[in-house]
């Protein structure tokens, strides 16, 4: 799921509730993202982020 931020943080929540939510890091933002693995039940989210010097603004 690829978004311009801000909801994409909560499907990743409520997919994966017991999950480190704080080591995902900051807000995602334009362009960013998450995969999440799914057999049966969410198994895991990888955030997916732009280069630091992709960022159009600041989160």
């Amino acid at each position: 799921v690829v978004t311009h931020g801000l909801f994409v943080e909560a499907g990743a929540i409520a997919s994966l509730p017991e999950a480190d939510h704080g080591s995902w890091g900051g807000a995602i933002g334009y362009c960013e993202g998450v995969r999440l693995t799914f057999d049966g039940t969410f198994e895991n989210c990888q955030i997916l982020r732009v280069p630091d010097e992709r960022h159009l603004v600041e989160n």
